[in-house]
C-alpha cells in the first residue's frame, strides 16, 4: 500500500501547472523544489510572451512563494531576431545574411542608410554642440555585435 501524506499546496501549484501544458510539445514545465521555483521553458518567443502575460508569476501559500518564470528557448537564428529586431525601421536598408569572404563565419549584416544623424550632445567642437554620426556608429553602442551581427552603411548609389 502507498504511504499517503499531505501534499503542500505549492506543490498541488506546479501539479497544475504540468497537467495544464501536458499535452503541449512547446512548453516544458522544470521545478526547483528548493529554490521554489517553476520555469516554463517555452518553444517560440510569440508563445513565450503570451504566456508570461497571462501566467500568475508568484503565488503566496502563507509566507511560502512559489516564483513561476517563462523562458523562451531563443529558437529563432540571430537573422531572424535581427530581422524582427529591425521590422519598419525606415533606418534600416537591407538585412543580409551569409559569409561575405571565404573562410569567414556566416554573419547577419544589419546595412543602414548613408546619412548622417545628429542629436545635441554638448560637443564643445560642435559650433552647434552636435554630435554628428552614422546609424552604425550608434548601433554598434547599443547592439551585442559580437553574437553574429554586424553593424554598417549601405553604399551611396
Amino acid at each position: 500500500m502507498a504511504e499517503l501524506r499531505l501534499s503542500p499546496p505549492w506543490t498541488t501549484h506546479v501539479h497544475y501547472l504540468e497537467a495544464v501544458f501536458a499535452l503541449d510539445d512547446d512548453v516544458k514545465v522544470k521545478y526547483d523544489e528548493d529554490a521554489h521555483e517553476v520555469k516554463l521553458l517555452v518553444t517560440g518567443q510569440d508563445k513565450a510572451d503570451s504566456i508570461d502575460r497571462i501566467i500568475r508569476h508568484e503565488v503566496n501559500f502563507g509566507g511560502k512563494v512559489l516564483t513561476v518564470t517563462v523562458v523562451p528557448s531563443n529558437d529563432d537564428s540571430i537573422g531572424a531576431a535581427v530581422r524582427k529586431a529591425f521590422a519598419g525601421n525606415g533606418a534600416v536598408s537591407a538585412i543580409i545574411e551569409g559569409q561575405p569572404q571565404p573562410f569567414m563565419a556566416e554573419r547577419t549584416y544589419v546595412l543602414f542608410e548613408p546619412e548622417a544623424i545628429q542629436f545635441f550632445n554638448d560637443d564643445l567642437s560642435s559650433y552647434y554642440g552636435v554630435e554628428t554620426t552614422l546609424y552604425q556608429t550608434a548601433a554598434r553602442e547599443v547592439f551585442d555585435a559580437g553574437v553574429g551581427v554586424s553593424f554598417c552603411t549601405d553604399i551611396i548609389d
